[in-house]
């Protein structure tokens, strides 16, 4: 069997798909409209040649990662991405739309895959969206441990708006 070199390479199906394949070998397929909040996919097929099918992209993105991205785009192809109130005064499940906030509800290792690949793919929404869910986590985790006497209200608000 071929070893993969460690990339992600991006190929272009038709005019309208393109394909991209993971550091662990698995293919998907985008449509542009899917890839269109993606400045890194967009300028690379900007800057595309007629005679180009493909162009590397050196990192080293993952198949489980690309599909919690994909699933991103593919729902905000349709509708408007969420306006993160900054700072953040509220919890994040108040603050975006109810499927965002499901969307984000994952272990710290995986939004920090994911925040990496969104910074690296450059589709900023999904990066504020991880980077506040994130730090919401870490944060809620850290209220959680110290006693209710040292937490007061205005204690609690000041961490909120670190």
């Amino acid at each position: 069997m071929e070893e993969m070199n460690p990339i992600v390479y991006l190929k272009m199906v038709d005019t309208e798909k393109i394909t991209l394949v993971t550091v662990d070998g698995e293919k998907f397929e985008l449509t542009k409209a899917q890839s269109a909040m993606s400045g890194l996919i967009t300028s690379m097929l900007d800057n595309l040649d007629d005679d180009e099918d493909e162009l590397p992209i050196l990192n080293d993105i993952n198949s489980k990662t690309l599909r919690k991205v994909i699933e991103y785009l593919d729902y905000h192809k349709d509708v408007p991405t969420p306006d993160i109130p900054k700072p953040l005064e509220t919890t994040i499940e108040e603050a975006v739309p109810e499927w965002d906030a499901n969307y984000i509800n994952l272990s710290q290792e995986e939004l920090f895959e994911l925040v990496m690949a969104a910074n690296f793919l450059d589709i900023n929404p999904l990066i504020n969206l991880v980077w506040w869910g994130g730090l919401i986590l870490i944060l809620g985790t850290l209220i959680a441990t110290l006693p209710k006497e040292v937490m007061n209200k205005q204690t609690r608000r000041r961490l909120r708006q670190s």
